[in-house]
């Protein structure tokens, strides 16, 4: 399961994930597989891209790694 908060979508956009940069597509200027018009406004309803099957949805403050609360400043 990955986690990401709700602040980090436009770097998702951008193809900065786990700290890296990864392949940009020329034609929609989103990560390579990423449908063209992505945007934050409708990040969880394209969930990704075509075909990609990932699932976002919101979990509890208590699921998420302490770690991961502290560095956004949420406890």
């Amino acid at each position: 399961m990955k986690y990401f908060h709700t602040s980090q979508i436009p770097e998702l956009l951008d193809g900065r994930i786990c700290g890296e940069q990864i392949h940009i597509n020329k034609k929609t200027g989103l990560p390579s597989g990423m449908m063209k018009g992505t945007n934050v406004a409708n990040f969880y309803v394209n969930a990704g891209g075509f075909q990609c099957n990932h699932q976002i949805y919101g979990v509890a403050t208590a699921v998420v790694p302490k770690e991961l609360r502290q560095q956004f400043g949420v406890e």
